[in-house]
């Protein structure tokens, strides 16, 4: 029973990311169909749209941080091959 309770808070959760994702864009073309400053968009959006937003700043930071993980294990690799070609490492 609370395996069923468990799953449909995620199903919930995940339909409220969904419309917020979709309330945001929506309110982006609104809002800049009224010419509002994205400072003023983003002050009078509906709560559900702020949601939106703050799930693709999360999504943002999410992808910057993989970004900068594959540039250090590139770095990291690349550095490693140096050394061994160099015969001072393993």
């Amino acid at each position: 029973m609370l395996g069923d309770d468990l799953r449909e808070a995620n199903r919930r959760r995940v339909l409220r990311d969904l419309a917020a994702r979709d309330a945001a864009r929506a309110w982006k073309r609104e809002s800049q169909r009224m010419m509002l400053s994205t400072r003023d968009a983003r002050k009078l959006a509906p709560e559900l749209a702020k949601h939106g937003f703050a799930l693709e700043r999360r999504d943002v930071r999410e992808q910057e941080k993989q970004r900068r993980q594959r540039i250090k294990d590139r770095a990291d690799q690349l550095q490693s091959r140096s050394l061994r070609r160099r015969g001072l490492q393993g």
